[in-house]
């Protein structure tokens, strides 16, 4: 038989959530019944947004839709976009977000509709956006982001500074 404190499972427990870090969508939520099954093969675009000018990296269709007047000094904000959509009806959505140390893990979902819902065949780029607090990371300096899905198999990885 195998003793552990109960103390220390209460504080296991409060550091692993402590590791999650809160994110606001900015995007308008859409219907949970229309994406259910995450097996969508789609590639998926990130970007880091830590500056004004870096919206412009993004594609000119997803320019217009950013709110320009976040402030940059306390706010970054991450993209996710599937660019090569040949799914009808497919998203991408931010899932969780969390600190290990200096690196940032992003998870993703990749969703399809199920086969009951119907889609229209139309041109689409799918995409999703959410803004976090510089202040509700644990360290400052040099971060690495990993993009991951559902499974955990890295999609992209980048770094950035963060002051």
């Amino acid at each position: 038989m195998i003793k552990i404190p109960l103390k220390s499972l209460i504080s296991s427990g409060k550091a692993n959530s402590k590791s999650l870090i809160p994110f606001q969508h900015l995007l308008p939520k859409k219907g949970d019944d229309l994406c259910q099954r995450d097996d969508c093969s789609c590639e998926v675009d990130f970007q880091v947004i830590t500056r004004k000018e870096h919206v412009f990296e993004l594609p000119k269709y997803h320019q217009r839709l950013l709110d320009l007047n976040i402030d940059y000094s306390k706010y970054f904000l991450i993209y996710a976009s599937i660019g090569g959509n040949n799914v009808r009806g497919c998203e991408v959505k931010i899932d969780k977000i969390k600190q290990e140390g200096n690196q940032i893990i992003v998870q993703t979902k990749r969703l399809i509709p199920s086969s009951s819902t119907f889609t229209l065949e139309m041109v689409n780029v799918p995409y999703d956006l959410v803004k976090v607090k510089k202040s509700k990371l644990l360290t400052k300096g040099l971060l690495k982001f990993k993009f991951l899905d559902c499974h955990a198999k890295l999609l992209y990885s980048t770094t950035f500074k963060v002051d």
